[in-house]
């Protein structure tokens, strides 16, 4: 009798189906923005920062291997930043199938939190995976800036992109020159929060940041408001990311490079 109990637990156990929400458990599916932080930490700084960007993946998993093998190909980028919509209706197994795609990267690589990955419980599996959707570091005398600017994800309701947070994150330091952002949505769609526009073009503006970098869209763009150059990277499934390079002068190049 005991082994026929066993054997119908097993069989019951066998057809229950994977909660598409459960958060991720396995050490390689957490903490990945903040993991990479210290890897980029421990390298030295090149003397030419080099680094890519690609648009939103949702639903675009063979494009993102093509991506992530073209990047892993070049041998000279410090890090790689996915802008956000990793994912396209914020599911656990969305997450995970995208994450080990990344992973394959040699580099390290940073994701932002996009509309599509707030979707269900899908906020809760990016900060499992990934860590606090607002964070910043510095590197090469750079400071890199990472925000949540889906404000539609919260009514508008004038708590996102967190006005406050962004400014200490871009506050002067004797420990950085320059600055870069990177947020899924930019200050000019209709998916940011109005009220906020202004604000969030001063912050840029006044805190040495040299662009400002976007997605959402699905489709280039780039645009210069009061001095700061913004770029919006198409989806993955144009096949293209960004490359920002910098030059003999210490300026910046963003060039479009097709795979």
């Amino acid at each position: 009798m005991r082994a026929v109990i066993g054997t119908a637990a097993m069989l019951v156990a066998a057809c229950l189906e994977y909660s598409p929400h459960v958060l991720p458990s396995e050490e390689r599916h957490r903490d990945v923005n903040r993991k990479s932080t210290a890897r980029l930490m421990e390298q030295t700084p090149p003397e030419r920062l080099r680094f890519a960007l690609v648009g939103d993946t949702q639903t675009g998993f063979d494009e993102a291997e093509r991506a992530v093998e073209a990047l892993s190909r070049r041998g000279d980028l410090a890090f790689v930043v996915q802008l956000g919509d990793f994912t396209e209706l914020g599911l656990s197994p969305e997450y995970e199938r995208m994450n080990e795609i990344f992973r394959r990267l040699p580099v390290p690589y940073f994701v932002i939190i996009g509309n599509h990955d707030h979707l269900g419980n899908g906020e809760d599996l990016y900060e499992s995976m990934f860590g606090p959707q607002d964070f910043a570091f510095t590197w090469a005398r750079t400071r890199f800036v990472f925000l949540d600017t889906n404000s539609i994800e919260e009514a508008y309701d004038g708590t996102v992109p967190d006005l406050a947070t962004l400014a200490v994150n871009l506050a002067p330091s004797p420990d950085h020159d320059r600055a870069f952002v990177f947020a899924h949505v930019e200050p000019e769609s209709s998916d940011f929060d109005p009220r906020l526009r202004d604000g969030f073009r001063a912050l840029l503006r006044d805190g040495g940041v040299l662009a400002s970098f976007h997605a959402h869209e699905h489709r280039f763009e780039s645009y210069v408001l009061e001095g700061i150059p913004y770029f919006i990277a198409t989806h993955v499934n144009d096949r293209e990311y960004l490359l920002v390079s910098e030059g003999d002068d210490g300026g910046f190049d963003v060039e479009r490079v097709t795979f």
